[in-house]
């Protein structure tokens, strides 16, 4: 099976050789992998690579002369560079993204200033942030199913979306930029996970929103929300 080693048992103990899967892999230094978690988001972001999460293998290299440990996850090249996705013009992305923030956003919402100027923590060195979707007015959990139902209503769509501000590029493409596409081919990027794990999607209207997090938001673990009542404002049909 495609990702998973051939083994056999070695005559002299109970040790296996293994053969490693074909493919490319993303060699990082065992012993500073948390350190340098930005620069494998940034490198992989503007990549067509990804791990491959379906078909999940890694693998440990040690050397014992050298005293160093490398660690190879296996990728996928059939992802996204998202820093060649097209996007909307400056001009019409801060026209929407402000649109969004008056018709969604909780003003009063005390952490909203975390979202909107996240800043260092210069005691504990951490960055002190919020995700916006911890921060919009009353919204409905919503099923995976739910979601995907919406294909049959939304064509285009227009999203961006949050990262942890650790994961530089990721953060900026989602902060900077609107990008609009086919809701169906969004959602097949966002569950093959080639996109960022969280995303505001919506239309020119300003009527709704469906909203994907990171995050569990009940107790079956759906991880979708929405406000108002979706609807392809071209086609003039709700789904409720």
């Amino acid at each position: 099976m495609l990702g998973v080693p051939v083994t056999e048992p070695l005559a002299s103990d109970k040790s296996v050789k293994a053969v490693i899967p074909d493919g490319a892999y993303l060699a990082e230094d065992s012993n500073d992998l948390e350190q340098q978690h930005n620069h494998i988001g940034n490198f992989l972001v503007q990549s067509n690579y990804r791990v491959d999460h379906h078909h999940f293998y890694y693998y440990i290299k040690v050397d014992l002369i050298l005293k160093t440990m490398i660690t190879y996850i296996r990728l996928r090249n059939n992802g996204l560079d998202l820093t060649t996705l097209p996007h909307e013009s400056d001009a019409h992305t801060l026209q929407l993204k402000n649109a969004y923030m008056d018709a969604f956003a909780h003003q009063r919402s005390a952490t909203l200033i975390h979202y909107t100027h996240p800043t260092l923590d210069e005691k504990f060195g951490e960055i002190c942030f919020s995700y916006l979707w911890d921060n919009l007015v009353s919204s409905d959990v919503i099923s995976p199913e739910e979601l995907r139902d919406y294909a049959h209503v939304l064509d285009q769509v227009y999203f961006f979306w949050d990262a942890h501000p650790n994961l530089s590029l990721l953060w900026s493409l989602g902060r900077t930029h609107m990008y609009k596409m086919n809701y169906s081919s969004l959602l097949d990027h966002y569950f093959a996970r080639n996109l960022s794990d969280d995303m505001y999607i919506c239309d020119e209207s300003m009527t709704w929103t469906l909203i994907l997090t990171h995050e569990p938001q009940n107790e079956l673990d759906w991880r979708f929300l929405r406000i108002g009542i979706v609807s392809d404002s071209n086609k003039n049909q709700l789904v409720k």
